[in-house]
């Protein structure tokens, strides 16, 4: 049985943190964005939920009585086949372990509240065409990152910060997206564990077990708990791996490599975790461009990846798809890849594999970072929604009712269980490494699209070195660009 006056103390100390985080809060949400924070929030003496859940702290969300509804929900992604499940409500169970875990979502919401989930086969297009006619057709959209702005642009979504039954300090939001995505003092579009789709696109990195412990390194996971997981220590590893075994000048998937990986991912997946993302999100909530702004630290980090990770170490390939292969095959220590593939991977593998974050820069860098570039189904509500309020209460008690901090068998508990399910035992090791996955996610802002950004990743593919004329030559158009986009939205940056 475990310590209860330990718990207690972990559970203070928790709730300490939710008051602090309440205290400094978002600026846009507003004297009415209280609703289910810090002065709803309770913790549990003996550490439990009603929902059987293990988590030492019992958040409560003010939840809505019997509203008696259906809640339409406008998805355009229903049968995407890119992620590990797209579903939003089940009418029954059918044995997957995440398809049955949105079942008891749907009851629970059905039994609890009344509230009926309907989900349309409908895209961001048409909820803009909606929106445009002052229709009150769908209570929920969601769009892409990559298609997101032009639902901003043409007022199709409300400013979650003003609807006051969303608590976005609570722990089933996302607080990276509130970060990344916000735009000035408002934020239209973000996601929670409602869905899967943000972790279930996140990048990370993959291990190959064995081989690691014929390097030398026998414990792994100990690298991130003692703050050692760099990319000057993923490299050394990466070194002690390389074998030539097919007896030809320079690598080929015969060999046995550092790290395999597509070479504009492997480099789009180590710049956002380097914490050099081309576009990051000022304290302002206004974006910029951080190879324009902090050159001389972004040329600094594009030099030393590729210093790092060059052709002693790494055969960068055409496609994931070789890539992932040759990691299956047990010729790679390292590989780069999304959450989605991790079971596939565990059910074909002829190996035992773990899972790493992406490394950070240094050692003093604050967190991990695992870019998560244009998942589906980040969720707005609708500015000619007619109930806002209620679809706030909706969709935080979706959000609530997948986390962990509801049951064990919610929906992102029973993704993490699958994401560690292996052939012959859980990978129990890496769920504290899944769950640094999960916390840390950075979503792209695409604000201007992905021209520029895709040019910068060329130019790592090619291993070219020329990254400062590169985006010097670019910086005056590029920053006009944004400039305009921000405008457009009532947000001036001085030059």
């Amino acid at each position: 049985m475990k310590n209860t006056s330990v718990k207690i103390i972990c559970a203070l100390l928790a709730l300490m943190f939710v008051l602090c985080a309440t205290a400094c809060g978002n600026t846009g949400s507003g004297e009415g964005s209280n609703t289910g924070s810090a002065s709803d929030t309770t913790v549990s003496a003996d550490g439990t939920v009603a929902g059987d859940t293990n988590s030492d702290v019992q958040y409560q969300p003010r939840l809505p009585g019997k509203l008696d509804t259906t809640f339409i929900i406008a998805s355009g992604y229903v049968t995407d086949s890119k992620y590990t499940c797209t579903d939003i409500a089940m009418e029954d169970t059918d044995g997957d372990t995440i398809k049955d875990a949105i079942y008891r979502r749907t009851v629970v919401m059905s039994d609890r509240h009344g509230v009926n989930l309907e989900v349309l086969d409908v895209n961001y297009k048409t909820v803009n065409t909606s929106v445009g006619t002052g229709a009150h057709e769908y209570d929920l959209g969601t769009a892409t990152l990559s298609e997101i702005m032009n639902v901003v642009n043409q007022g199709s979504a409300i400013n979650l910060y003003d609807c006051d039954t969303i608590d976005l300090d609570m722990p089933w939001w996302d607080q990276n997206a509130q970060q990344k995505l916000c735009i000035g003092p408002k934020l239209y579009y973000t996601v929670s564990d409602f869905f899967i789709t943000g972790i279930d696109n996140a990048r990370c990195v993959y291990f190959n077990k064995q081989l690691a412990s014929e390097t030398g390194v026998t414990d792994m996971y100990s690298l991130v708990d003692n703050n050692e997981w760099t990319i000057d220590k993923m490299r050394e590893i990466g070194l002690n791996a390389v074998a030539e075994l097919d007896g030809v000048d320079g690598f080929t998937i015969a060999d046995q490599v550092g790290i395999a990986n597509k070479a504009t991912t492997f480099y789009e997946v180590m710049l956002t975790g380097c914490e050099a993302e081309i576009m990051q999100q000022g304290k302002d909530g206004v974006p910029y461009f951080v190879c324009f702004e902090d050159k001389d630290r972004f040329i600094n980090v594009y030099t030393h990846l590729l210093d790092n990770f060059s052709k002693d170490n790494v055969l960068l390939l055409d496609t994931t798809e070789n890539a992932r292969q040759m990691f299956m095959n047990g010729k790679a220590l390292f590989t780069t890849e999304t959450m989605y593939y991790c079971s596939k991977m565990r059910a074909e593998a002829s190996i035992e594999f773990g899972i790493m974050p992406v490394p950070k820069y240094t050692s003093d860098q604050k967190a991990y970072l695992h870019v998560s570039p244009n998942p589906d189904m980040f969720y707005l509500i609708p500015g000619s929604a007619e109930t806002i309020s209620r679809n706030g209460q909706i969709l935080e008690a979706l959000s609530f009712y997948s986390s962990s901090y509801f049951a064990d068998d919610a929906l992102m508990p029973s993704y993490f269980d699958l994401m560690l399910a292996s052939r012959s035992a859980p990978d129990l090791e890496s769920s504290k490494n899944l769950q640094t996955v999960h916390d840390s996610i950075s979503y792209v802002i695409k604000i201007i699209g992905t021209d520029f950004s895709g040019s910068i990743y060329s130019l790592f593919a090619k291993a070219d070195y020329g990254i400062g004329s590169a985006i010097s030559g670019k910086e005056k158009s590029v920053k006009l660009q944004l400039s305009k986009t921000l405008a457009a939205l009532g947000i001036t940056v001085d030059e």
